[in-house]
Parts: C-alpha cells; structure tokens; sequence
C-alpha cells in the first residue's frame, strides 16, 4: 500500500512538474516579441517592429515600391547617424520602422497608402479598371509614429 502511494505521489509531482514547465515556457514565449520588439544598431539608431539595421541611406521605394507620394515631410530622412532600419514588419516603415501605415489593397498597385492612423475606405468602382477606388479617411489621423 505505501509502495502504491509512493507511486502516486511520484507521478502526482511528475504531472505537477511538466505542467509548471509548460506554463514557464509559455510565459517565457510571450516575452521573446517584446524582448525582440527593436534592436539597437550600433551607432544608436534603434529599429523597431522587426527592423534591422543598415548602414548608408534608405531606399524607400524598396520597402513601399513606387506607392509612395513624395510629399510626405518624413521620406526625407534617409539615416540617422549613417544608419537606417530595413525588412520592417508588415504595416510599418520609416527610417526606424517606427511609421505605421496600411496599404489599402495589396493587389492593386495604384491603391494608396493610408499613414499615421488613417483608414482604408472603398470610395467605389474605377469604370475604366472595374477595380475598386479607394480613400483614406483620416478624420483620426495624427502624427502616429506607432513606436
């Protein structure tokens, strides 16, 4: 009889030890985007939302093609330091990546880029594409760097 409550106890500890392990893990998990959420490049520029550093000045047109309107004030910094951040997550561009957007259609390339918390809204159908139109509403928008 002890010998069956020794086993008991034994796999009870067991079964106590891996699930404390699986949440240890998990937590750990949750804490690896955060913890690689930016990186310092080494002349102080900071790379957020999945950048890495680069040296030299910034090629937008790599990173939005040719979606960009030259007028925006910001595509004018090509570097910080000599240094610029490249292969930004999805939605976010800049010199650091610190820049949210959002592309209106991907598949479209004449679909417009909606920045700092402006929204995509379909505004209708081109007659000559039969593709949809589309608009930024940026009634909410505001100088959002999103770092």
């Amino acid at each position: 009889s002890s010998n069956k409550n020794t086993r008991t106890s034994h796999t009870t500890s067991t079964i106590i030890i891996s699930i404390m392990s699986s949440i240890y893990s998990a937590a750990f998990l949750l804490l690896i985007p955060t913890l690689a959420a930016s990186m310092h490049c080494p002349g102080g520029l900071k790379c957020h939302h999945g950048g890495q550093c680069a040296m030299g000045d910034k090629d937008y047109s790599l990173d939005l093609a040719s979606r960009l309107n030259p007028d925006i004030p910001w595509l004018e910094q090509l570097n910080i330091n000599g240094e610029h951040c490249v292969h930004c997550d999805d939605g976010w561009g800049g010199i650091d990546c610190g820049r949210r957007y959002e592309e209106c259609d991907l598949g479209d390339p004449l679909a417009p880029l909606c920045f700092n918390g402006g929204v995509c809204f379909k505004e209708g159908i081109n007659g000559q594409t039969n593709g949809f139109e589309y608009m930024c509403d940026c009634s909410k928008a505001g100088r959002d760097t999103g770092v």
